[in-house]
């Protein structure tokens, strides 16, 4: 694939793809709740069986499974969920010609202490937090349209600084990353254990985020 010189801005993904592991499970962990009972409740909100009102419920009674979760200590937190061993240096790379952003459906505080460990400045997250005046989460509001929000997104930013899809690159791995791997030219999708049937509507994919150098 032959990369136009008009591409201004990198995207990323970040569970699965900036880190080997999704945060959501993590964090759960991290804050004492059980990780598989968190993916028992995502996988019924899938499949229908919660609403979105009563799976925000149930897992924020996981996440203060040791009492309330403050800005401190989600902070804190999410400097301990690590890495790809190739994601700080790729970055770097990368930084060094385009503009990077991140695309998430994780939690938008982890999200930005994320993107701040990387010097990433565009940060797009489907997951908002309400925190009470004590700075302690009360809950967290995210899309119903989960397959389609980031592509929605994006297609905004493109509007907003009226750029051409030639102008952005994408780097993903999951099923909501679908419909922005079918939409733009250039887009990457890293291998994982679970998308396997997904994989190949990026238009390149690669083992690595250290494969990027190759194209990028």
């Amino acid at each position: 694939m032959t990369i136009s010189q008009q591409l201004k801005y990198v995207f990323f993904d970040l569970d699965g793809t900036l880190t080997p592991r999704p945060s959501w499970e993590q964090i759960t962990e991290l804050l004492g709740g059980d990780p598989e009972k968190h993916l028992e409740i995502f996988h019924d909100y899938i499949a229908g069986k919660y609403n979105t009102a009563d799976a925000t419920v149930e897992i924020m009674k996981l996440f203060t499974t040791n009492g309330p979760v403050t800005k401190a200590k989600l902070q804190e937190i999410s400097k301990m969920i690590p890495f790809r061993p190739d994601a700080v240096e790729i970055c770097q790379y990368l930084a060094k010609k385009y503009t990077l952003g991140l695309a998430t459906s994780s939690l938008d505080l982890y999200a930005q202490s994320k993107a701040q460990e990387l010097g990433i400045t565009e940060i797009f997250v489907d997951v908002t937090t309400d925190w009470n005046e004590k700075n302690e989460m009360i809950t967290f509001h995210y899309s119903k349209d989960w397959n389609n929000w980031k592509i929605k997104r994006l297609e905004k930013f493109l509007q907003e600084k009226n750029l051409s899809k030639e102008e952005i690159a994408f780097v993903g791995d999951g099923h909501n990353d679908v419909a922005i791997f079918k939409a733009l030219p250039y887009t990457f999708a890293i291998a994982t254990a679970d998308n396997s049937d997904i994989i190949h509507e990026a238009k390149v994919q690669i083992k690595s985020l250290s494969e990027l150098k190759n194209y990028l």
